[in-house]
């Protein structure tokens, strides 16, 4: 099980990359067409302006300079707290975000990751032409307002684009947060039109209190919060807001990368294409969109956050590790609206995932998406693939004294990208219930474009 993002070692970003990124502006002072924003997101940081906004919001509801001794304090006391909550056993988890301490210990940890995190899913359904260039958001459980900021500041980065943005969340005391946070980090902005945001339950929501036409409709770290509903009723409260989503609109779920939440993610996931959604991303439909593979655990790593300032400040003291958080590992899962279409295209020769089962001994040719990074170790390299047909795990598995020139495309693959296996070996794994397919030298391993 992935234990909470942290790194031991406290980065220093470069200086060039730091006068370039890290400006006393909302964003740096010159835009980046979607190349050079690639190049952001392999050393991603949060501007100053926001770090600014979040140290002047804590010292200004505690009346005391934001690196009070006592102040730092409890801040680590509360992060130690919410970080053994959210390890308790699955039943007993109960993780507070809402009040006090709590929400500044949530600014200062958690808030810079889910903020890049964000910038990268909006960034990919940008570029990918997922959503229009002007788009209309909502944001449901919005917390302090990741999503509005991070949606900001990606807007103002590429220097071009237009949200409208409403954003539902229950808890007074993260309004407040977001309201200051909002206004002080994007000022006036002909780009932006934010709604003042509601404070109401989602759960209680109905279709009237969203607006229609909806192009993203977002629930970010929200849906593992609502542990006193099933994976049913989960789907259900977003199937309730189906009608409000444009023709083309998309639904974005995005959830911790540890092994509960992300397959749960997964789960709903199944839910929701039982009751009119289909899924766009990650999980891919090549031969087929009906994977029931229970164990599912798949996500998306991204390269580390540079730590801000106030982390540093955080981790300076004896085991400051635990108060580092730079780690951008997430499960996602984007949806739209079914239209019952589905192309299919020529891939007789190959053997779906859901009936590798029937050639086990045997040598076969496949077509996955590559669903992890590799997860094996210096002998063997290992990556999950699926085609959408998946009734349990598979895994191809490339022994390092194996890698040819036939095979080695698979060591630089990215999360989501599809290949062609031809042949590999088919096994099962008895003790996880998984199939492995082992590659050989002569394996012929190629990207499909």
């Amino acid at each position: 099980m992935l234990k909470p993002g942290h790194s031991k070692k406290i980065q220093t970003r470069p200086k060039k990359l730091l006068k370039k990124d890290r400006t006393s502006n909302t964003v740096p002072s010159k835009t980046f067409d979607d190349e050079n924003l690639k190049c952001f997101f392999r050393a991603p940081v949060i501007p100053n302006k926001l770090e600014e906004s979040i140290l002047a919001y804590i010292s200004k509801k505690t009346g005391k300079p934001w690196n009070d001794p006592q102040t730092i304090s409890k801040i680590q006391h509360y992060i130690r707290i919410q970080k053994d909550e959210y390890w308790q056993e699955a039943g007993k988890r109960k993780i507070s975000y809402v009040k006090g301490y709590r929400v500044f210990s949530y600014l200062t940890y958690h808030l810079p990751v889910y903020f890049i995190q964000f910038e990268h899913l909006l960034f990919r359904l940008i570029s990918g032409s997922y959503i229009p260039e002007k788009f209309i958001l909502v944001d449901m459980g919005s917390g302090p307002g990741v999503v509005t900021l991070a949606t900001a500041d990606l807007i103002h980065r590429r220097g071009k684009g237009y949200a409208e943005i409403y954003a539902f969340e229950k808890a007074p005391e993260n309004i407040e947060a977001y309201n200051f946070l909002v206004s002080s980090f994007t000022g006036k902005r002909e780009d932006l039109r934010i709604h003042n945001p509601v404070e109401k339950d989602i759960t209680t929501l109905q279709t009237e209190d969203l607006p229609q036409k909806i192009d993203l409709l977002v629930f970010q770290n929200v849906l593992c919060e609502l542990s006193d509903i099933s994976i049913k009723e989960k789907a259900l409260l977003i199937r309730r807001f189906r009608e409000n989503l444009g023709k083309e609109g998309i639904l974005l779920l995005v959830e911790p990368a540890e092994l509960e939440n992300s397959t749960k993610l997964r789960e709903i996931e199944r839910e929701l294409k039982k009751n009119g959604f289909k899924t766009i991303s990650p999980c891919p439909k090549i031969m087929g969109d009906r994977c029931t593979d229970p164990t599912c655990w798949t996500f998306k790593t991204e390269y580390p956050l540079w730590a801000p300032e106030f982390d540093k400040v955080l981790a300076a003291g004896a085991e400051g590790y635990r108060f580092m958080n730079t780690d951008i590992k997430y499960s996602y899962s984007i949806l739209k609206q079914d239209d019952g279409f589905f192309f299919q295209p020529g891939y007789k020769n190959y053997i779906p995932c859901s009936s590798l089962k029937l050639y086990v001994g045997r040598r076969v040719r496949i077509i996955g998406s590559v669903m992890s990074q590799d997860i094996g170790d210096k002998k063997h390299h290992i990556f999950k693939v699926c085609d959408g047909t998946a009734r349990n795990s598979v895994y191809v598995i490339l022994p390092h004294y194996h890698i040819s020139q036939n095979n080695n495309a698979l060591l630089k693959s990215s999360y989501g990208e599809i290949f062609r296996f031809d042949p590999v070996f088919v096994r099962i794994n008895k003790a996880y219930g998984s199939i492995n397919l082992l590659i050989s030298k002569e394996t012929r391993i190629s990207k499909e474009k």
